[in-house]
């Protein structure tokens, strides 16, 4: 099993914090993915 581009906690928190200037769309590669807008 690779673990090459897993979606972390410590990743996720890292973009929390972000500004970010249009929604973006963050993948694992293996199904899971999650979707960033501004507030």
């Amino acid at each position: 099993m690779d673990a090459g581009n897993k979606l972390t906690n410590k990743k996720l928190k890292a973009i929390l914090g972000k500004e970010i200037a249009k929604p973006a769309i963050i993948a694992d590669g293996r199904g899971l993915s999650i979707q960033v807008s501004q507030n």
